[in-house]
């Protein structure tokens, strides 16, 4: 059985750290930690939280896992890890993990975080009492909270086996965002066919004390210039911002706020800051073998069991990127102001609103021609799609997916059954990817 919490030295970890960042590892060579610079390791199971509601969770000495102020922690453990808000600093070194927020009852992902991550720099390196970075709205989670089914898994007779099975105590999901408690009890069960964890590593206190040295203050350096640059699209927002003031005015643009925010995001998510959803073709976020073993034998999905994760379209030049108007995931909106707009009207709405923002891009009148702006409209392409048929001919069919995305192939060659065109995921939603990708006809 895996030791879920290890204490260990830098002579321990620095291969981690050598496969994923060479620099990095060489000042911390440089830096020649003694024994006191502690490091701890820590596994968590699928599903298992990092972080609640902005309180660091560790396992105990019974393997349960605690908020690092339960009694049971032990004092030492809690006094090295404890002296941010809410994370230590730390790195992903297996598998992955995803920071989401809470608000107005939606589960919105907003930073996923594959292997090599160094994570919870903000926090450990800017003046706390200056910070709305408190980490209360904040929740971490082992592998990936918003990972869902494609297609819907809510058939009554089709659950009632699951349960039959696994003892399930949760209720059928009724929607895609209803998924969670279902996955994550079958990932839990015994009898669930597949073994997923994931380990990070936790810098103690000892690692972030001011000192006088040359090789200290090159390895803070070198910290503050990763989060600097992980900081770039907030420093550039104001720029960001004013480009699409000045697009929509020039171009006489009135489009609903809330879908104005849509379209702010989907820039966003171009130039890779914020996740959308990518299909799943490996374990990295979630056992996603054992789900599939399970709806496809088990509940008797008649569909493909395509699953969806998080993903940024950097990692695969042809990999393409979804974002769904079902499952709306800005960071920054304006308030709805029809309640139950049809999904065909907004999504010709925002493809206007995105091509004459382009359109105003392109002729550059604020010359940003070295911007990320730029190599995004040039470099990035926003395709629109819904299952139904457009009258108007603006939109794209969900039925043409699977001849060009070819994870949606991929995992196509697993099953005999259909790809789930159908899925209320797909009813309004915007594949975002390379304009050189492979994925294009």
């Amino acid at each position: 059985m895996t030791q879920k919490i290890q204490k260990l030295t830098w002579s321990q970890v620095r291969k981690n750290f050598k496969a994923f960042h060479p620099k990095l590892a060489k000042l911390i060579d440089d830096l020649n930690p003694d024994d006191e610079h502690i490091i701890y390791k820590v596994t968590y199971p699928w599903g298992q939280h990092l972080l609640a509601g902005g309180t660091l969770c560790l396992p105990n000495a019974d393997g349960r896992y605690v908020p690092l102020s339960d009694p049971s922690i032990d004092p030492k453990l809690a006094e090295d890890l404890a002296y941010n808000i809410s994370m230590p600093l730390g790195m992903v070194v297996k598998n992955s993990i995803e920071l989401y927020i809470n608000a107005l009852g939606r589960t919105i992902p907003f930073v996923f975080m594959p292997e090599g991550t160094i994570f919870a720099l903000w926090v450990s390196l800017q003046d706390k009492a200056s910070s709305n970075h408190t980490g209360r709205v904040s929740n971490i989670i082992a592998g990936s909270r918003t990972a869902l089914f494609l297609p819907k898994i809510s058939d009554a007779m089709s659950f009632k086996k699951l349960k039959k099975v696994f003892g399930l105590q949760c209720r059928m999901p009724d929607t895609l965002v209803d998924q969670w408690p279902l996955l994550n009890e079958l990932a839990h069960h015994p009898a669930f066919p597949q073994s997923w964890e994931n380990e990070v590593i936790y810098f103690s206190k000892k690692w972030l004390e001011e000192r006088d040295d040359v090789a200290w203050k090159l390895f803070k350096t070198y910290l503050l210039e990763l989060a600097w640059t992980n900081s770039g699209y907030l420093r550039n927002q104001m720029i960001f911002d004013l480009a699409f003031s000045c697009a929509l005015e020039e171009k006489n643009l009135r489009p609903n706020p809330y879908l104005t925010d849509t379209v702010k995001h989907l820039f966003a998510i171009g130039q890779n800051i914020y996740p959308g959803y990518e299909i799943a073709t490996n374990s990295q976020g979630l056992p996603l073998d054992g789900f599939q073993e399970i709806f496809a034998n088990i509940y008797g999905l008649k569909y493909q069991p395509t699953m969806l994760i998080p993903g940024y379209l950097q990692s695969d030049p042809n990999k393409s990127i979804y974002y769904s108007l079902e499952i709306p995931t800005l960071m920054s909106f304006s308030p709805k102001s029809r309640k139950n707009a049809n999904k065909l009207d907004d999504l010709r709405e925002i493809k206007h609103v995105t091509e004459r923002v382009t359109d105003y891009l392109k002729e550059d009148e604020l010359r940003l021609e070295h911007s990320p702006l730029n190599r995004l409209i040039h470099e990035v392409n926003f395709e629109y799609y819904h299952s139904d048929e457009d009258i108007y001919h603006e939109t794209l069919k969900t039925h043409e997916l699977p001849k060009t995305d070819k994870n949606i192939m991929l995992e196509g060659q697993k099953s005999t059954k259909e790809f789930c065109d159908t899925s209320p995921f797909l009813r309004g939603c915007i594949r975002i990817a390379h304009k050189n990708s492979e994925n294009k006809e």
